[in-house]
């Protein structure tokens, strides 16, 4: 970074540096594995909530009546078949949403895992959703790594 973007805090005396952003303290790689065209625009054009909507207007009590006693068999076991997510590339299909297989298996596993955090908040609540979302989540684990050992520059 150029000097001239240098820059010290007030209470620590920490060098930061300006110019447009925030340099983190330290980095976490984005995992961009399964973000394709196809994810962006089934996300773009709201496809997966509004599917994941009529799901859980369909489904809430059976998924309730199911899984609402065990959080672990939820997380295991839900949509352990593949339908609905296959659901969801249909309906994406008849709205307009030309099927490209390579790019749909390619993000299967973010689709499948943000479609199960939207069914976890209608069955659990809103912090479910989270719970699930970040899950297998690398940055969230590496980040909670850091945090936990204390390596955060003071």
């Amino acid at each position: 970074m150029p000097d001239s973007l240098k820059f010290r805090t007030l209470k620590r005396h920490r060098i930061v540096y300006g110019g447009g952003g925030i340099m983190p303290d330290i980095f976490i790689s984005r995992d961009t594995a399964g973000v394709t065209d196809y994810y962006a625009r089934l996300l773009r054009q709201g496809l997966v909530i509004e599917y994941m909507n009529s799901m859980e207007d369909e489904y809430r009590d059976v998924w309730k009546a199911k899984y609402s006693k065990s959080f672990d068999k939820f997380l295991k076991q839900f949509d352990s078949d593949g339908k609905i997510f296959e659901g969801l590339i249909e309906m994406a299909g008849e709205k307009g949403l030309e099927r490209v297989p390579e790019q749909i298996e390619e993000s299967r596993q973010l689709l499948t895992r943000y479609m199960k955090a939207l069914a976890a908040s209608a069955i659990y609540g809103k912090d479910a959703f989270y719970k699930v979302l970040y899950n297998d989540d690398s940055e969230m684990k590496r980040a909670l790594e850091v945090l936990s050992s204390g390596a955060i520059p003071e």
